[in-house]
C-alpha cells in the first residue's frame, strides 16, 4: 500500500513481528471484543487497555534504541513524519478497544467516547515520552499506575481512562481528549523542533 498509509501498516508490522506475543494479544482481544457478552466487555476493555499499553510504549523509543534514529529520520518527512506514523500505527493497534466502544455506541454513547478520548491521550502520552524519554519507562509507569489506581477507585470519573468503569462523564471526557490532543502536539512540536536543528 503506497502512501503514508502504507508506512503506518509497516509500522504495525513491524511491532507484531518483533513481538510475537503482541500479535496474539491483538488477535485474542479482537475475538474477545466482537463475540464477549454485553455484560464482560468492561473486563475485555480493562484487560485490553492494558495489553495495549504495554504493546505501545516501545514504538517511539524503538529506533533510537536499535541505533536506527538518524537512518529513519533521513526518510521523507523526517523526524515530524515517523512521529505521526508512529502515533498512527499506535491507535491501528487499538483495534479491539475501537470494537468495544462501537459496541458500547448504541447503548452508552458516553462511555464509547470516553473510550476513544481515552485511547486518543495514551497513543500521544506514550508517543511524546517516548520520544523525550528514549524509553518506555515513564510511559509505562504513568500508565500502568494509573491504571491500577483507576481499577480500585471505579467511581472516580476523572480515572476512568477509556470507560472500562462506566463512571466518565462529558467533563472528563472532554478533559481526556484535550490532554490528548495536547500531548500530540507538543509530540510533533519536538519531532519538528529536532528536525530542523
Amino acid at each position: 500500500m503506497p502512501g503514508f498509509a502504507g508506512e503506518v501498516l509497516a509500522e504495525v508490522a513491524l511491532v507484531l513481528s518483533m513481538s510475537p506475543s503482541a500479535a496474539l494479544v491483538l488477535a485474542a482481544g479482537t475475538v474477545a471484543a466482537a463475540l464477549a457478552a454485553p455484560e464482560v466487555l468492561p473486563g475485555v476493555m480493562t484487560a485490553g487497555v492494558a495489553g495495549w499499553g504495554m504493546i505501545v510504549c516501545g514504538i517511539a523509543p524503538r529506533d533510537w534504541q536499535s541505533g536506527a534514529d538518524a537512518m529513519t529520520a533521513a526518510l521523507p518527512g523526517g523526524l515530524a513524519r515517523r512521529y505521526l506514523r508512529q502515533w498512527a500505527a499506535s491507535l491501528v493497534l487499538a483495534l479491539p478497544l475501537a470494537i468495544v466502544a462501537l459496541r458500547w455506541s448504541l447503548d452508552a454513547p458516553l462511555r464509547a467516547v470516553a473510550a476513544l478520548a481515552g485511547v486518543l491521550a495514551l497513543a500521544s502520552a506514550a508517543s511524546l515520552l517516548g520520544g523525550l524519554t528514549r524509553g518506555s519507562r515513564l510511559f509505562l509507569a504513568f500508565f500502568l499506575f494509573t491504571w491500577y489506581i483507576a481499577l480500585n477507585t471505579p467511581k472516580e470519573a476523572a480515572l476512568d481512562l477509556v470507560g472500562f468503569n462506566g463512571s466518565a462523564n462529558a467533563v472528563t471526557v472532554a478533559a481526556w481528549a484535550i490532554a490528548g490532543c495536547l500531548a500530540w502536539a507538543a509530540g510533533l512540536a519536538h519531532a519538528s523542533r529536532w528536525r530542523s536543528a
